[in-house]
């Protein structure tokens, strides 16, 4: 019972994903790789 209860929060949290929306991991992915290919084009 406890396992479909996580389950069903973990469903929900990528369920409700806008594109305003990313989780943390995503975001930080996204400022890593726009800090290096900045750094790149000024090379």
């Amino acid at each position: 019972m406890n396992q479909r209860r996580g389950s069903r929060n973990f469903e929900n949290l990528y369920s409700n994903t806008s594109p305003d929306y990313l989780p943390f991991e995503f975001r930080a992915l996204e400022v890593a790789l726009e800090a290096a290919c900045t750094f790149l084009d000024t090379q």
